[in-house]
């Protein structure tokens, strides 16, 4: 939820395992080596997702 923007943001269950995770000290690297341990996608994809998750996320507002 963003009440600045009035925004409602909806996660799928790996984005909502990264956003559990952004906390401000891990890496890109080790946010993709969660996902390969917790899901079925090898480590370049999920390098791919990571980053364009965050990006999504600095977009809206959500992280920095």
């Amino acid at each position: 939820l963003n009440p600045k923007r009035g925004e409602v943001h909806e996660l799928d269950p790996v984005a909502t395992v990264l956003w559990n995770q952004l906390d401000g000290t891990r890496s890109l690297e080790e946010l993709a080596t969660l996902l390969t341990e917790n899901f079925e996608v090898e480590t370049d994809e999920a390098t791919r997702d990571v980053a364009e998750l965050c990006e999504s996320l600095r977009a809206s507002g959500l992280i920095r």
